[in-house]
């Protein structure tokens, strides 16, 4: 450990903290983190349009008798599940803002990002759904449930509800 002479001992501290939690002990560049998987980047920016909030949901894939099955299968069930939930509150995917996926590595040691990207095409920048949201993509060592290789969060654009007395003073204007 190293020591930090600063004037600011409580920004220092977190600081060492955040560089500590960030580092995983390894500099090693393993077969599956190469260069070659890496896609080009595309700069993308959504604006939260007007009389809407910003709602949250954190999915996990649906568990079989027999496991999760690999990423394209957990891709696909976790986003059947967010589906579902949005349903619920009278919403669809078009609501969705901003997708964070974590991704684990499979048995094999590899994560698979094509088997999330196959799945995420199945219900973003499609005919029915042109529109995609921005899709942060971030690597774990692993996952609370053995299995797991996959865990998404959601922003999601939800309709403002508008008071009875706010509705009632737009309506006398």
């Amino acid at each position: 450990m190293f020591r930090l002479k600063a004037r600011r001992p409580i920004a220092a501290a977190i600081s060492v903290l955040l560089l500590s939690a960030c580092s995983n002990g390894s500099t090693t560049n393993t077969p599956q983190n190469t260069q070659s998987q890496i896609q080009p980047a595309e700069n993308k920016m959504v604006v939260l349009p007007p009389n809407m909030r910003l709602g949250s949901a954190v999915i996990h894939p649906p568990r079989a008798k027999d496991g999760f099955g690999n990423m394209e299968t957990q891709t696909v069930g976790a986003f059947n599940g967010l589906h579902g939930l949005l349903k619920k509150q009278n919403l669809n995917l078009g609501n969705v803002m901003r997708v964070r996926a974590v991704l684990a590595p499979d048995a094999n040691g590899v994560v698979d990002y094509d088997g999330y990207m196959e799945g995420f095409g199945k219900f973003f920048g499609t005919e029915k759904l042109p529109s995609e949201p921005i899709n942060v993509i971030s690597a774990a060592t692993s996952l609370p449930v053995t299995g797991q290789q996959l865990l998404i969060e959601a922003d999601i654009a939800v309709p403002q509800k508008t008071e009875p007395a706010q509705a009632e003073q737009k309506e006398e204007k």
